[in-house]
């Protein structure tokens, strides 16, 4: 997780993830990340509001970007984008470069 502030004074929480691979037609983010249980081993959690304010994703081979606030996609375990064809199932296309989130 990376912090920052913006000018007028509000620090935003940010997880960023990138990808390169096309997964059924989209590139395919999972916002998760390993949590290590002692001598449980690992498994594997979504991330919360009280953890992150915004998940970036770069979409690496079509340098775009897709700013997503918490709140719309941590029921989620995998985010799959469309930056190249039209679908029904791009749900996220109204975050691409949605840097107005942030303020």
């Amino acid at each position: 997780m990376t912090s920052f502030w913006i000018p007028g004074g509000r620090l935003w929480r940010v997880q960023l993830k990138s990808t390169a691979v096309v997964h059924a037609r989209g590139y395919e983010v999972q916002p998760i990340y390993s949590v290590y249980s002692g001598g449980n081993g690992r498994s594997k959690a979504g991330y919360t509001a009280e953890e992150i304010d915004v998940l970036v994703v770069h979409i690496g081979p079509r340098n775009v970007w897709y700013v997503l606030p918490v709140e719309v996609f941590a029921p989620f375990k995998n985010l799959r984008f469309y930056p190249d064809i039209e679908c029904k199932c791009a749900r996220w296309e109204s975050y691409r470069e949605a840097w107005q989130v942030m303020g």
